[in-house]
């Protein structure tokens, strides 16, 4: 394993942990008894809320970035599929068969 992909596996380890520590303690503590305003619990569970939108939005982006790079997505020319804008029932006939 090369030096890049060991450190996009930490980074992906990291991404999924963060992600599944914050639902889960989202899920344990939503039905806690809260004291006052002041409540820790609920302290944490906005900011396990707000960890969610920031993880889900760092994802939608590096998901674009790489919709955008990657020539294999936009190119399906070699499955044997030519996209043409006016003909869409031509190309719906040919995956039918």
């Amino acid at each position: 394993m090369t030096r890049r992909r060991l450190i996009y596996a930490l980074l992906l380890a990291m991404f999924i942990s963060g992600f599944l520590s914050s639902v889960t303690f989202i899920a344990i503590e939503s039905n806690h008894e809260c004291s006052d305003d002041d409540c820790p619990v609920c302290m944490q569970i906005n900011i396990c809320m707000n960890t969610l939108k920031a993880l889900t939005l760092i994802s939608l982006i590096v998901l674009a970035l790489l919709t955008a790079h990657d020539d294999s997505l936009r190119n399906i020319s070699r499955l044997g599929i030519r996209f043409r804008h006016s003909d869409l029932i031509s190309l719906k006939v040919k995956l039918s068969r």
